[in-house]
């Protein structure tokens, strides 16, 4: 997957800065509610706040899944964890 592909002109990384930042702005705690959303698919877990729920609509949750399991597997195991190109098009 590649972080960097556009979204409506917004990339993966940056609809999640906007949504966590509105969630932290409403004072909700950012972790549970992307859990949340994650397992549900429920777009009631982001607020409408500064447009987060619009932005949470143009991205795939599945995206959203590998784009932070990636960043977390890269800032705890290094790119030995990064997926070789023929598994990315799988």
């Amino acid at each position: 997957m590649d972080n960097k592909l556009s979204l409506n002109g917004i990339s993966a990384e940056k609809a999640v800065e906007i949504i966590h930042n509105a969630l932290i702005n409403k004072g909700y705690d950012p972790i549970s509610q992307f859990a949340g959303y994650i397992l549900s698919e429920d777009p009631l877990y982001i607020p409408d706040w500064e447009n987060a729920r619009g932005v949470i609509n143009h991205v795939e949750r599945d995206d959203l899944l590998m784009l932070l399991i990636e960043y977390y597997f890269k800032n705890n195991f290094g790119n030995n964890s990064e997926r070789s190109t023929d598994e990315k098009n799988d």
